[in-house]
């Protein structure tokens, strides 16, 4: 949401931050439990801003892939009994956001990110 709401954006090569896991870390990133479907709620925040901000589609494609590598992210820490549960919750998190002219505007802004998502679990949890 910050890239959405800014009024100016500095580009650079350089690293601005970088997110490193710990082992022994409290985020939610070192979760494997259920507390991880909590993500849903994260996503269908920053969904519902793209779809009324007017530069939402601008921003649309590259949210939808960090989605898609998120969740495939969460599929591999997941514990082995949540995947199946994570991956219902997932196809319909996308199915609810990712209407036929959201989708149309992806397929047209970036076919092979289309594909994915029309592929996406590429192997069933």
């Amino acid at each position: 949401l910050s890239f959405l709401r800014a009024r100016r954006i500095l580009v650079s090569t350089r690293v601005g931050c970088e997110h490193v896991v710990h082992p022994t870390g409290g985020r939610l990133t070192n979760r494997r439990g259920a507390e991880r479907l909590a993500v849903f709620t994260a996503l269908s925040a920053v969904q519902q801003a793209l779809g009324t901000a007017r530069q939402g589609r601008a921003f649309q494609a590259g949210f939808t892939d960090f989605t898609l590598r998120l969740f495939d992210w969460i599929t591999g820490t997941l514990e082995p009994g949540l995947r199946a549960d994570f991956t219902r919750k997932a196809r319909t998190h996308l199915r609810r956001h990712l209407t036929r002219a959201v989708f149309t505007g992806i397929a047209l802004d970036d076919p092979d990110l289309a594909g994915r998502l029309l592929a996406w679990p590429e192997e069933e949890a």
